[in-house]
């Protein structure tokens, strides 16, 4: 500890450390506009995107807690566990600090405030197994809500229904007045009844100023935001990769089948109450029918994705084995400086580089002055100084930084490439509509066009 601190403290002294002797602001700002899950207040995780990053996660926590009702806290492993998550709390609180508003590209790369994943993922963990206790021992009503809870973690984007848990716990504080893990006395449970309503009428007021922010239809947000998920996991990463579900988003038949299917389950179980195998067996097929369901859902949504852009990909891919297979192998190629990924995969050539390359990836973690400086000279040639930018319509720097680049005459691509010994330059057909009699066409497909120079 005693040689620890004072390393800790040149650290918090010195804000350039790690830096790569990049001016501080400059770092901040230029790995602002690509990492901007760095700078949770700046990603307006506590104002504008409030009502769907912090309020939630405040319910995840406090659900979290109240679900450790049936757990024995002194049990080592659970303890651990649960001074664990208050560590991360810890961490995140730290993180946030010296991101945002004292920052220190050191912590700012650790990024400690993403630690808080970790309480919601062990938090939903402990969520399930009291929704299970309730399935096997609650009455109807509390079979019926923990159930349609369970639906609601695995079958919409990924969430807790808030007013189903609500009326769970509300259930428990009526029979014993006990606060999540920590025991009380009969004289106490007025108090712990206080403290539950007061924590439930400040929450249901955080949720009703998600459905007021909310831009849908009143009806529907009271629905989504009640019944359907108010929690992403991660409050500064959005979804968990673990349960991120299966993206389905509410429809008019949605909640009628899932009621259905619910009703008839619960009147299943309590029929063959007294029969454990019987009601294991209905658990069972439940929960195949939803992971099937899980899978149906995955795969649709990937489908989704992949008719949407596959044949793009795919003629992306072609232009690289192209490359491959016909250019030297020291060629230089300059693609569109805003399509981040996946030049170099297939086509094993040299790229001149892009905004997300020259701008944050190079010196981001390993920093390095030259190579910043290298970066802002290269984006200067687009008219682009991060510097100038305004963070707050970064959509608009992107959009103007493609634009620049596909407004290029032929004599300023010709300067580019005398300047840097560019080879070939690369153009999507989506916003290269005219073509460039200057140079000659070194290979074309359907959406991508490659000149030499």
């Amino acid at each position: 500890m005693v040689l620890v601190v004072p390393h800790i403290y040149m650290i918090i002294s010195n804000a350039s450390i790690a830096s790569g002797g990049i001016p501080v602001d400059e770092w901040v700002k230029a790995t602002k506009f690509h990492s901007h899950h760095w700078y949770p207040i700046k990603l307006g995780v506590f104002t504008n995107r409030a009502n769907k990053v912090f309020f939630p996660f405040l319910l995840s926590i406090f659900f979290y807690f109240m679900a450790l009702r049936y757990q024995d806290i002194k049990n080592e492993k659970k303890l651990k566990i649960i001074i664990g998550s208050i560590a991360c709390l810890g961490m995140g609180v730290i993180g946030i600090i010296f991101s945002d508003i004292y920052p220190i590209p050191f912590l700012i790369k650790i990024s400690l405030q993403r630690s808080t994943g970790l309480i919601t993922f062990f938090g939903v963990l402990y969520i399930i197994w009291y929704l299970f206790r309730k399935i096997s021992s609650g009455n109807m009503l509390s079979v019926f809500l923990a159930v349609y809870s369970l639906l609601i973690l695995v079958f919409a984007k990924p969430g807790i229904a808030v007013l189903p848990l609500f009326l769970l716990l509300y259930f428990d504080i009526r029979e014993e007045g006990r606060l999540g893990p920590l025991k009380t006395n009969s004289a106490n449970d007025k108090i712990v009844k206080t403290f539950y309503f007061t924590a439930f009428i400040l929450l249901l007021l955080l949720t009703l100023t998600c459905i007021f922010k909310d831009n849908s239809k009143i009806v529907n947000s009271i629905f989504e935001y009640l019944w359907t998920p108010l929690q992403f996991f991660n409050p500064f990463h959005e979804f968990d990769f673990l349960l991120r579900g299966g993206g389905l988003k509410a429809s008019p038949s949605f909640p009628y089948l899932v009621a259905s299917f619910i009703t008839a389950s619960i009147v299943m179980k309590q029929r063959f109450r007294r029969n454990a195998d019987v009601t294991a067996l209905i658990i069972n097929i439940f929960f195949v029918i939803s992971l099937s369901t899980i899978w149906y859902l995955e795969r649709n949504n990937y489908l989704r994705w992949h008719n949407r852009y596959a044949k793009t990909a795919s003629a992306y891919m072609d232009v690289q084995s192209w490359a491959k297979n016909n250019t030297a192998n020291d060629a230089l190629f300059m693609p569109d400086p805003t399509h981040y990924y996946g030049w170099r995969d297939f086509s094993e050539r040299s790229s001149f580089g892009n905004l997300r390359e020259w701008g944050y990836a190079s010196f981001a973690y390993n920093s390095d002055y030259e190579i910043y400086l290298e970066g802002k000279k290269r984006l200067a040639e687009f008219g682009f100084d991060i510097m100038e930018e305004n963070l707050s319509v970064l959509k608009k720097s992107y959009v103007n930084f493609r634009q620049t680049f596909y407004g290029m005459k032929a004599e300023r691509l010709n300067a580019l490439s005398s300047k840097y010994k560019i080879d070939y330059v690369i153009m999507n057909k989506k916003y290269h509509k005219n073509k460039i009699d200057a140079f000659n066409v070194a290979y074309e497909n359907e959406c991508y066009i490659v000149y030499k120079f």
